[in-house]
């Protein structure tokens, strides 16, 4: 059996779940049909940390190196996931694999495309945190400013070592500087674009044309990352007579991405659990937090002075707790809302901050919630107000093609059609 080399640069371990880790294990294990694969992941956290091996993935630190090209020469991968964005890290790999010749695979999901919010990344700078930080011991000045300066030396010194030429360079950052600055799509611009980018609808193809993508790197594959979900049933659960609204809160991690401050989210956070937990008689309530970039302590501290019986999780998906549950309830439309929906099972948004431009709200997906006492009359009428079919085989087809679980079979027959594995 021909083996393979697959190099990733994530933000975050094997072990732990996000949008990619998740999309990229399901290609992988479409590959391994035909390919012994053999991963190498370059972790970028603030932290050092020992390079090992983890569930058969070698892990690299970023740190260790001066900038990707190094990385890419020690370990000669045959393919490269990069995200076609300006993430500095990402970037990195996607200019030093275009010198090596090397393709670089990404994509474009359009769900997941969001906003820019330009005073929200501006303050990222100042912020005494990252969003991988999932507890408080790690917590110092300007940490992610730190980190931000840190991953732009190595995509600078990238630069460098490839001979880019220093007025692309300074133009790179003026590019950039923009996109920050912009209320824009965040990934549109073909500057960063890869050798291949699947993308989760048709509806995306047009567009990125238009704005300078080549057609020939486009392909429509629908979401890898809901390939295994797609093939589950959690539509439905058990009935028992007289049993409580069983609900799933997921908090969006919002000031971990910079988009609210500590105050909004923990003052969000304890109007939702104290008015819950006020009507425990009536609910049964557990919360999932992002197995990333949630503070677990933080959560912990908010919602266990309010009440203690409330069972708090953070490591597996999202999935493993829908099964059992009636309705989904979080402040921001995310992978998790999506998945419930899918799931059939109700969601409500929590939008007390009076926000705007959410997803499954302007697509009729969602309840809206803008008081508490709003919230409880929406949660005890959730039964009787199913989300209407045609809305979600409409959001489908707009939004993930094909929901026959192959996107990744779709994805891997793409990448061999452009390299010589």
């Amino acid at each position: 059996m021909k083996t393979i080399k697959i190099l990733v640069p994530i933000h975050t371990m094997p072990d732990i779940p996000s949008n990619i880790s998740l999309g990229i294990e399901n290609i992988i294990s479409e590959f391994e049909k035909t390919y012994l694969v053999k991963q190498i992941w370059v972790v970028y956290k603030p932290n050092k940390f020992i390079q090992t091996e983890l569930n058969s993935v070698k892990i690299l630190d970023y740190h260790n190196f001066p900038n990707a090209l190094k990385i890419l020469k020690q370990e000669k991968p045959d393919i490269i996931f990069a995200t076609p964005s300006f993430n500095f890290i990402d970037y990195a790999f996607s200019l030093a694999g275009r010198f090596l010749k090397i393709p670089v695979v990404s994509s474009f999901n359009r769900a997941f495309i969001p906003k820019v919010f330009p005073k929200s990344y501006i303050n990222l700078i100042f912020k005494n945190s990252v969003s991988s930080d999932n507890d408080n011991l790690n917590h110092q000045v300007m940490r992610s400013g730190k980190f931000i300066f840190s991953k732009l030396c190595f995509l600078f010194k990238t630069q460098l070592k490839i001979k880019m030429n220093l007025f692309e360079i300074f133009k790179d950052y003026i590019i950039m500087l923009k996109l920050y600055r912009s209320d824009s799509l965040l990934l549109s611009n073909p500057r960063f674009s890869t050798t291949l980018h699947w993308l989760s609808s048709e509806d995306m193809v047009e567009p990125l044309i238009a704005a300078g993508y080549n057609s020939e790197s486009l392909v429509v594959t629908g979401h890898p990352m809901f390939d295994k979900f797609f093939q589950k049933n959690l539509n439905s659960k058990p009935s028992e007579e007289n049993d409580k609204i069983k609900i799933l809160f997921a908090p969006a991690s919002m000031y971990e991405h910079g988009l609210y401050t500590k105050e909004e989210q923990d003052e969000l956070i304890k109007k939702i659990i104290l008015a819950l937990s006020k009507n425990k008689n009536i609910f049964e309530l557990i919360v999932k937090i992002h197995p990333s970039s949630g503070n677990i302590s933080n959560y912990s501290k908010i919602i266990k002075e309010i009440d203690s019986s409330i069972p708090i999780f953070q490591k597996g998906t999202i999935e493993d707790y829908l099964y059992d549950t009636d309705i989904l309830l979080t402040y921001k439309s995310g992978t998790s809302d999506i998945l419930a929906i899918l799931a059939n099972k109700p969601v409500i948004i929590c939008n007390f901050l009076n926000k705007k431009g959410d997803l499954l709200i302007e697509k009729g997906l969602a309840k809206e919630s803008r008081t508490v006492e709003e919230l409880i009359q929406q949660i005890k009428e959730s039964s009787s107000n199913p989300i209407d079919d045609e809305k979600i085989k409409k959001f489908i087809h707009d939004f993930f093609y094909k929901i026959d679980g192959k996107s990744s079979e779709r994805i891997c027959k793409a990448i061999k059609k452009i390299t010589n594995i």
